[in-house]
């Protein structure tokens, strides 16, 4: 079917974008049929290469994105806990007005009669 003017994967960088295809849509027969009819054999050579990207790459690549992104998560999650200690901690020292970090019962029913919240 093809002579040897007519490669397969003319390119390095032609094989490479034809192997990402092959991998991430369903254009198989797009890739693998002309090298098929050149040579019966390269359906072994594409099933292997399936099984090991599927099976074996993407996993990988796909816990590694995750792992990140699960760090990164928890970074902003302590971050903002973080931040609302320190805002309850601002909060607290504007209610307590004696200092003596308790908060009174005249200290609540001020605050909650809006007397404090407007002085």
């Amino acid at each position: 079917y093809m002579g040897p003017e007519q490669a397969v994967f003319p390119t390095v960088g032609a094989a490479l974008h034809a192997l990402l295809v092959l991998l991430t849509t369903t254009n198989n027969p797009d890739v693998a049929l002309p090298a098929y009819h050149w040579n019966r054999w390269t359906a072994v050579f594409f099933i292997v290469f399936l099984m090991l990207t599927q099976f074996l790459l993407l996993p990988l690549l796909l816990a590694t994105v995750y792992a990140t992104y699960r760090q990164s998560v928890r970074a902003d999650v302590l971050l903002v806990r973080e931040h609302h200690q320190r805002l309850l901690a601002a909060v607290f020292d504007l209610i307590d007005f004696k200092g003596d970090h308790l908060i009174h019962d005249w200290e609540w029913l001020g605050l909650f009669s809006n007397r404090l919240l407007y002085t």
